[in-house]
């Protein structure tokens, strides 16, 4: 939602020169992603996706739909990687965008209930992936070309 509200204010960005500098703790009981399922968390990501289908509608009409759509399968499935379904997140994305974009509603609720079906014959990460696997196909394809993009310029500073 943040970075949405700062380009759609038309704010500018850049990458940093001086060398990357961060760290990542990855393992860790008392991180906010091991608590990824309480109602607060479904809450706010609800509400950012809300915020960011209106903005991105708000400037650039009805054009971006299926990236806001791949952004609502990147929050769906984030959160359950080895897992099945969180159907509370999952149905509540869906209502959020109900009036927004009525087909994304009826495409998520689709894929929910295709994956309660098919959890009742596959290990429940399967079952969750299949019927996003044009999104995650997407997703791959994206992140491999980013990756691609990102060596190129810094291949480019070297020389």
């Amino acid at each position: 939602d943040f970075n949405i509200s700062a380009i759609a204010a038309g704010l500018r960005y850049d990458y940093a020169e001086a060398p990357q500098d961060y760290g990542y703790r990855i393992i860790t009981t008392s991180s906010i992603s091991k608590k990824i399922n309480t109602q607060a968390h479904v809450d706010s990501h609800v509400r950012a996706n809300s915020r960011m289908y209106d903005t991105v509608r708000r400037i650039g009409g009805k054009r971006y739909d299926r990236s806001l759509y791949d952004g609502m399968l990147r929050i769906y499935n984030s959160g359950m990687t080895g897992k099945g379904i969180n159907r509370s997140l999952a149905e509540a994305l869906a209502d959020s965008v109900s009036k927004r974009c009525p087909c994304h509603n009826r495409l998520l609720k689709l894929q929910i209930r295709l994956t309660l079906l098919l959890q009742k014959l596959l290990p429940a990460r399967l079952a969750r992936q299949l019927p996003v696997a044009a999104y995650l196909l997407r997703e791959a394809h994206w992140r491999k070309k980013k990756t691609a993009i990102i060596n190129s310029l810094i291949e480019t500073q070297k020389h």
